[in-house]
């Protein structure tokens, strides 16, 4: 067994395997749609081995090179006194690992609406690209189970949301090296009996790895929806401070899906799925800005990436539009299925009629109703 640990102080990964201790030994405890973790302890007095630090990137491998864990460790090793030799106390360090989608559980899970119509593999994915797309790669392909209804609770870390999802489906979702997959259980069933000595009820230990945090906010039941900040001076009698206003959290139906304006320095991956082959769309001082395409219907698009269901009463906005020359495309389109102007069954059509630009509805892939010609340099509306 081989085990390296990257401080990430530019040393790279060092090998500590000859410093693994041999009690306890080294173990990998893996749960169903649970962050694994890997304890080891290792004993470095007397050699140029550097104690390792906190969040320092940690790989298990057999003698094969069968990548057996990929993670962090999640908090600073605890030093424990192991006796004394020539050189004075030699103190043995325990360490805890959590699997690599700890880098999620870092960071929040954004505030989304419900989805609907999706399978398991598209919901799983679409969760962690908006908590990170950059962090883990995923492979998804194979969980194809459709999901009624589904809804990320943003007070719950990536990997709570993660289980639940594949929970719904009788999935489970495993992380290594770097990418993590999402793949349906599977159908063998494996007995747990003591009388045949497979299970031990003593043996088993319940633990909890916590990372350090430098701040923490703690919320009651109600989550909030906006943070208020208000000073309050006490005058040594006084003893209730009422809040200038009382706490407002907007209903999911008052709430609004998706807004963005496009103001950043970037298109938003948390909100957007770019398909730009040829480089034709970007942010400029104007916002988002269309420069042509490559004139295949579906290829150069900007779609939300969480789908939407339409139900009751709903206004799709697109304000300070203004049109060049020249310009064809789809605005605000909505679309069962494909993104193609086939399957839009309410948007904006802009086409070329006589070398001026023209815009009108599209209704079912067919455009529909009266078309105006916008004037060049104008800001216009676009509400549906």
């Amino acid at each position: 067994m081989k085990l390296t640990i990257d401080n990430l102080d530019g040393s790279g990964a060092i090998n500590f395997s000859t410093a693994i201790a041999a009690k306890p030994p080294i173990t990998i405890e893996r749960k169903l749609n649970q962050p694994s973790i890997c304890s080891f302890g290792l004993v470095i007095n007397g050699s140029s081995l550097i104690a390792p630090s906190r969040n320092g990137r940690v790989t298990v491998t057999d003698n094969n090179g069968v990548v057996l864990f990929t993670g962090y460790l999640a908090t600073e090793p605890a030093r424990e006194l192991a006796g004394a030799g020539t050189t004075g106390a030699v103190y043995q360090l325990f360490l805890n690992a959590v699997s690599d989608e700890v880098l999620l559980d870092w960071q929040t899970v954004p505030q989304t609406r419900a989805t609907a119509g999706q399978t398991v593999g598209e919901l799983f994915t679409t969760l962690t690209s908006r908590v990170d797309a950059t962090r883990l790669a995923v492979h998804a392909s194979a969980a194809t189970s459709p999901i009624g209804h589904f809804m990320p609770e943003a007070g719950r870390s990536w990997s709570q949301n993660a289980a639940a999802l594949a929970s719904m489906a009788r999935a489970a979702y495993a992380t290594l090296s770097g990418a993590v997959t999402l793949a349906p259980v599977g159908n063998v069933t494996h007995t747990l009996s003591e009388t045949a000595g497979t299970l031990q009820v003593s043996a088993l230990q319940a633990s909890m790895v916590k990372t350090i945090a430098n701040d923490v906010t703690v919320c009651g039941a109600e989550e909030p929806a906006a943070y208020v900040t208000e000073v309050f001076q006490g005058d040594g009698t006084t003893v209730l401070f009422m809040l200038t206003r009382l706490p407002y959290f907007p209903s999911a139906s008052h709430s609004k899906p998706l807004v963005d304006l496009f103001q950043g320095p970037s298109i938003n991956p948390v909100l957007w799925q770019v398909n730009d082959p040829g480089a034709h769309i970007s942010l400029t001082s104007a916002g988002l800005t269309f420069s042509g395409g490559n004139g295949v219907d579906g290829d150069t698009t900007v779609v939300a990436i969480d789908q939407l269901e339409l139900g009751g009463a709903l206004v799709i906005e697109a304000g300070g539009v203004q049109f060049g020359a020249a310009t064809e495309g789809v605005l605000c389109g909505l679309y069962e299925g494909a993104v193609s102007v086939g399957s839009c069954f309410a948007g904006f059509q802009v086409t070329q009629v006589s070398g001026s630009t023209v815009v009108g509805p599209l209704l079912q892939g067919a455009a529909a109703g009266t078309t105006f010609a916008p004037v060049s340099g104008h800001l216009y509306t676009l509400r549906i």
